[in-house]
């Protein structure tokens, strides 16, 4: 196929839509922000659950996880949280190379299965290995979705990318709560068990809710069809979007797992564990926020964002070792500041990839760009190990 004929169908995709009325508008707005909820929720909620279910010694394994500090508290305290979280993350930076050859609709039902089977393994573990083998299938499911349902946006209006943001923002706060709601009455086993119907609705939104999609193997990505030498030129105009989106993540991420658990204080308005998940609360909060908020407060200005949030990083690892901030609510405040910077760039950097990407390319570009947080993610979590082995023998506030 040609790249007339893929412009062709790009803006005839477009123009349907804003041909359809407002009830249809809404559907899809709601199927993208429940799609979005669906694959951010198995993230949060299924890892939580895995760290509760290794019966051995093991290294926290923690994106977003309020479980994670009491974990490495129960097994190990010494250990960092970013040991397993890289083993985890790197093996799925190669997946968006390779996602074209398939269509969306088998894409959708991998992330259906491998998200199911992160909770089976995870309920029924009896060991180390099995867990990990979870917390693989875990990432798999939510990477796939992401560069899956991202670039699935290129056949919408932009709307939906503010609505998918806004979706995976209030996935985390959601995955958390349910976890401590549901483990009052069931064991977390049985949690995990019942948490299976989320990737149950994932499948409800696809097949049930949006309405339109490529059916079968009818539709395939249409970047089957870019070179590689093209490729690599789409990518390199992606750099004002992507070098934000990396280090925005980067710097989220090495705060999440290589500081967090040092600026807890003995003498909070809580105890340690509950600051621990009180500041990932937080930070959730501010991440829903700030992707909910692109028709009202967009924003051209990703690599400010982004500054801010390397000065952000800068200022808590300092105040971890030099124990300047004088109590927990300056931390909880500069963690809030963290959540919304992260959601403004996400949800703004794809909104302006959509906008400003030829129509050719724009399905491609959507999808490639989640390696940007993926790689920071990963980097991350090579940062906060050492980090961790610095700030080990802080003596506590």
């Amino acid at each position: 196929m040609d790249v007339v004929t893929q412009q062709k169908e790009h803006k005839e995709w477009d123009n349907n839509f804003l041909k359809t009325d407002w009830s249809v508008k809404q559907r899809n707005k709601a199927a993208f922000w429940l799609l979005g909820l669906c694959n951010g929720f198995g993230k949060a909620a299924s890892n939580i659950l895995l760290l509760q279910a290794v019966k051995a010694r093991l290294v926290g394994y923690v994106i977003m996880l309020s479980g994670a500090h009491d974990m490495l508290k129960r097994f190990d305290p010494s250990l960092s949280t970013g040991l397993v979280l890289l083993a985890d993350v790197v093996p799925t930076v190669c997946l968006p190379w390779y996602l074209h050859l398939f269509s969306y609709t088998s894409r959708v039902w991998a992330c259906t299965l491998f998200a199911l089977l992160a909770f089976l393994l995870v309920a029924f573990s009896q060991s180390v290995i099995t867990s990990l083998l979870g917390v693989l299938c875990a990432s798999i499911s939510v990477i796939l979705g992401e560069v899956t349902f991202l670039a699935f946006t290129s056949m919408f209006h932009r709307s939906v990318i503010s609505s998918w943001s806004s979706g995976t923002g209030a996935a985390g706060a959601i995955g958390a709560s349910s976890y401590l709601g549901l483990t009052m009455v069931l064991s977390p086993e049985n949690t995990c068990l019942v948490m299976t119907i989320v990737p149950l609705g994932m499948l409800a939104c696809y097949f049930g809710l949006l309405t339109k999609r490529p059916e079968g193997n009818e539709r395939l990505a249409k970047d089957t069809n870019l070179g590689f030498a093209e490729k690599l030129r789409i990518i390199r105009g992606l750099f004002p979007y992507m070098g934000p989106l990396f280090l925005v993540f980067f710097c989220e991420y090495t705060i999440n797992q290589g500081l967090y658990q040092h600026l807890l204080f003995a003498d909070g308005p809580m105890s340690q564990s509950a600051q621990y998940r009180t500041y990932q609360t937080i930070y959730q909060v501010g991440v829903f926020i700030a992707c909910s908020s692109l028709e009202t407060l967009p924003t051209r200005r990703l690599w400010f964002l982004a500054c801010l949030q390397l000065a952000n990083m800068g200022l808590l690892t300092m105040a971890v070792q030099h124990q300047f901030m004088p109590s927990f609510w300056e931390v909880a405040a500069a963690v809030l500041l963290e959540g919304l910077l992260g959601g403004a760039v996400y949800v703004n950097a794809f909104a302006l990839i959509s906008k400003n990407s030829e129509p050719a390319h724009r399905e491609f570009a959507m999808g490639i760009a989640s390696v940007a947080d993926t790689c920071g993610i990963t980097l991350a979590g090579v940062v906060s190990i050492g980090l961790n082995k610095v700030f080990q023998d802080q003596d506590p506030r």
